[in-house]
């Protein structure tokens, strides 16, 4: 997390736009590197409602939808906005999008899956974990044990 956008001017709205036709899962990645006047936005996707945060000064931090999100026609939308309080524009780090892909054979629960992903992110696994962890076994996940039950 050595990087990082920040919006050009306060009253700028970070906005990212994307087409997907799949059901996503999304985890926006946070540390501030100025500590010298409050930054607080709003985080939003699509029409949800607005989550208010302010990312820790020089410590990591995730933000996540709390479940897979779709989106009728496919698109979505990111939306940073500052708040009237916040002095410095919204930023972020990083950006990590899940899509949820259906196999015809056996696959992982999805709540497996959801498990698996809230594991990393509270301990800092730095796998490059992608797709389904256990199908097709050629692609499994390394470090993850596999057993059919």
């Amino acid at each position: 997390m050595q990087t990082a956008i920040e919006a050009v001017a306060n009253h700028t709205i970070i906005n990212i736009i994307f087409v997907c036709g799949r059901n996503i899962m999304l985890f926006l990645h946070f540390a501030d590197f100025n500590n010298s006047q409050l930054r607080q936005f709003n985080v939003s996707l699509n029409k949800d409602q607005p989550y208010q945060y302010s990312p820790p000064y020089l410590t990591a931090d995730a933000l996540s939808n709390s479940g897979w999100s779709t989106d009728s026609d496919g698109r979505y939308s990111i939306r940073l906005e500052r708040t009237t309080a916040s002095k410095l524009p919204p930023m972020i780090n990083a950006l990590e999008i899940y899509t949820l892909i259906f196999h015809d054979s056996s696959t992982t629960f999805p709540t497996d899956f959801e498990t698996i992903m809230a594991i990393k992110l509270e301990y800092g696994i730095k796998k490059n974990w992608m797709g389904d962890p256990c199908f097709p076994v050629k692609f499994a996940w390394e470090g993850i044990s596999l057993t059919a039950t």
